[in-house]
């Protein structure tokens, strides 16, 4: 397995690096995992951390940059097989051109919950990699904890699924050695024991080991949102049809406190 490590040099990437490295610690398949830390390099930087102050080029941050990715795989070499990617460009950009060279399978980004405006440009960063490519992103927050993914939530609307996301899913479960509890949100109670069974979904997982939860809400978001914040799984997989559905659940508005936020990492498969 080829594991992009999306990097910025933040506690948010170097959190998420920190986690996928003990996740597949125990994985049967580790010694087959190649690891590849990716930075996008941008040349223009801004006179301060206001954003809308005009940005000027800096000629020595990119032999600086290079040092610290440099460093960065040093520290990881004693414990993963990883080299380096470093391009000049916007991250999803950078991560696209990654993929296709890489023969990608999984992508890891950090984000990170300090503020609104980390949020959003972090959000956006990973939502927009979402759309450019077709490859599982590992979405980890800086807020969750780092451990073995034993309870697996998978997000469903009993529509059709891809027989690729099904076979990923089979191999995580099986890595991880996780229970598998798929969600169903609605917007009132149907008659969901029916449906299920005729589902493409139901016919892939009937000799893998899961259960079905319900929640009634009619936002979907909210409906996810509070379930994670009950049960409080180690992962959710998400099968976004929508393509704003990372931004929605990931970001928290400005002026409410939402109990039910998610703390915990996401696998996106597009």
């Amino acid at each position: 397995m080829n594991i992009l490590l999306a990097t910025d040099f933040t506690e948010a990437a170097k959190h998420a690096i920190n986690c996928i490295h003990q996740i597949t610690q125990t994985w049967t398949s580790r010694k087959e995992i190649h690891f590849t830390l990716v930075h996008g390099f941008k040349p223009h930087v801004p006179y301060s951390n206001t954003p809308s102050i005009p940005v000027y080029y800096d000629p020595s941050l990119k032999s600086s940059l290079q040092q610290k990715l440099e460093h960065e795989k040093g520290s990881l070499q004693f414990t993963m097989q990883v080299d380096t990617l470093f391009e000049e460009g916007p991250l999803p950009l950078v991560i696209e051109s990654a993929v296709k060279n890489k023969k990608a399978d999984l992508i890891v980004m950090g984000t990170r919950q300090k503020s609104a405006f980390e949020r959003v440009t972090v959000g956006s960063n990973t939502a927009e990699v979402m759309q450019k490519v077709n490859t599982p992103i590992l979405a980890i927050p800086l807020e969750a904890k780092c451990k073995q993914m034993k309870s697996v939530v998978l997000t469903s609307d009993l529509e059709s699924i891809n027989i690729d996301h099904i076979h990923f899913i089979k191999k995580w479960l099986q890595d991880n050695h996780a229970q598998l509890k798929i969600l169903h949100v609605s917007d009132k109670d149907k008659n969901h024991e029916t449906l299920i069974k005729k589902t493409a979904m139901h016919h892939h997982f009937s000799e893998t080991m899961h259960e079905h939860h319900f929640v009634y809400n009619n936002d979907p978001i909210a409906g996810i949102q509070e379930y994670i914040g009950k049960e409080k799984p180690d992962l959710l997989i998400a099968l976004p049809r929508d393509k704003n559905f990372f931004q929605k659940l990931f970001h928290i508005s400005v002026t409410e406190d939402m109990v039910y936020h998610t703390q915990i990492p996401i696998l996106i498969l597009p």
